[in-house]
């Protein structure tokens, strides 16, 4: 449960979001995080014996000094740069941090599935986590958005971070894609239903609008790969859609 004066994280906090401070500052304002500024220790590589070779686009490795008492998972962030995103560093870390067995230091260690990397990339922000049984089969799960272009389901996942709340739910892909196909689908049917005064067949409307979503959802996954520009703009969708409101130079004339 939220307190009182708390908001969900929504598209326009998200395009404020420049670095690790600025996520900090929006974690603690609309997720009930304990702190506005995180302390970290940025001598993880060396206190774990992580060589930098094994750390492939890493600029910076920082751990998140404990937020609170009763804080259960642990906190790195992890800077690429201008580099994209690289899983197998993401990986390297894990094996160096996470709990096994027979502790090979007395360092500080967590679970492997209670472990959060939050990444800053060429590309804009990933939030990951591992999940399986065994530290050695977990599996990266992870959701990612970039200052111009919010993502519906991050939004969605961020909003599951709130502080003391299960985080692992924030990766539950099941969940997400049931959501995300029962909201395709009403807005399909809302839409074949607005276009009734144009299309008069409903076959024939189903049929114009499958099309269009499918072209939609195309250009999306184009989009979201860096391929398409807009008035320089990587957000090509949206910049189009706001190109296409404005009275003076519409789009479609």
């Amino acid at each position: 449960m939220r307190r009182g004066g708390s908001h969900p994280v929504n598209a326009d906090d998200l395009k404020d979001v420049k670095s690790f401070d600025d996520l900090a500052k929006l974690f603690h304002e609309k997720l009930e995080w304990p702190e506005e500024k995180w302390e970290t220790f940025t001598g993880v590589p060396a206190l774990y014996g992580i060589p930098k070779k094994e750390l492939e686009g890493v600029i910076a490795l920082a751990a998140v000094q404990k937020l609170s008492p009763k804080q259960e998972w642990g906190i790195f962030l992890v800077d690429f740069g201008a580099n994209p995103l690289r899983r197998s560093s993401l990986r390297r870390i894990l094996h160096a941090v996470a709990t096994r067995a027979r502790a090979t230091h007395a360092h500080p260690t967590w679970p492997h599935d209670n472990i959060l990397f939050i990444c800053k990339h060429k590309e804009g922000f990933t939030l990951c986590h591992f999940r399986g049984d065994r530290l050695a089969d977990a599996k990266l799960k992870s959701f990612s958005w970039s200052p111009t272009a919010p993502a519906r389901t991050a939004l969605e996942n961020l909003n599951k971070l709130l502080w003391n709340g299960k985080w692992v739910d924030a990766w539950d892909v099941e969940a997400l894609s049931k959501e995300f196909f029962e909201s395709l689908s009403q807005f399909f049917f809302d839409t074949v239903d607005a276009l009734k005064g144009v299309i008069p067949d409903e076959s024939e409307r189903r049929l114009f609008v499958q099309t269009l979503f499918n072209r939609l959802i195309f250009l999306r996954f184009v989009e979201k790969k860096g391929h398409l520009k807009f008035n320089g703009r990587e957000d090509y969708l949206r910049a189009l859609w706001e190109a296409g409101k404005d009275p003076k130079t519409p789009f479609w004339p």
